[in-house]
């Protein structure tokens, strides 16, 4: 597996000067080292771990498409947010990272199911987005624990936070979660 440069990528879609630049790279260094701690405790091979670097680092890399009406001076796309994760595959396909891009699809928290998004008629194709292979699922855990919100941004939630926000998207969410934390942490 050959090693990208993720810095020129996000570098690509984000300008290095932005304040979403600023927050995108603490954001997804402390995703990223997470997710590698994990790797690492779970012994996954050094091409995995390298892999889970990456896509850790451009998981969020869709939000350079989105807007978000509490922070218009950050977030200036036009998409909905709740697509930077389908902006994320677009972006990452066209790069030929077909990998990475599935974790960006499939990272927003342990998934939304295409059953979820007929019942709340959520503004996303109708299929799953829910993670399938351990990286993916290693990520989307890790990503749980931070926000990308200026006033949270160097703050971990606690395991107890993070069950709770995973929990105000069902009780269905909770049981994932739990699985996740017995196997991850």
């Amino acid at each position: 597996m050959l090693s990208i440069n993720y810095f020129e990528i996000i570098q690509k879609y984000i300008p290095a000067g932005s304040k979403l630049y600023q927050i995108y790279i603490i954001h997804a260094a402390q995703v990223t080292v997470k997710a590698v701690r994990i790797a690492e405790k779970l012994k996954l091979k050094p091409s995995e771990i390298k892999f889970i670097e990456e896509a850790g680092m451009l998981h969020d890399i869709g939000v350079s498409q989105v807007a978000n009406l509490n922070y218009p001076d950050i977030y200036t796309g036009t998409l909905p947010y709740l697509h930077h994760g389908l902006a994320g595959r677009k972006i990452l396909e066209t790069l030929n990272l077909p990998r990475h891009a599935k974790v960006a699809e499939r990272h927003s928290g342990v998934g939304i199911t295409k059953e979820e998004i007929i019942r709340k008629k959520l503004p996303l194709p109708v299929r799953d987005f829910v993670p399938k292979t351990l990286p993916e699922k290693i990520i989307a855990w890790s990503d749980i624990f931070y926000r990308k919100l200026p006033t949270e941004l160097w703050r971990e939630k606690s395991i107890g936070e993070a069950r709770e926000f995973v929990g105000s998207f069902g009780a269905e969410k909770v049981k994932i979660f739990d699985q996740w934390l017995k196997l991850f942490n």
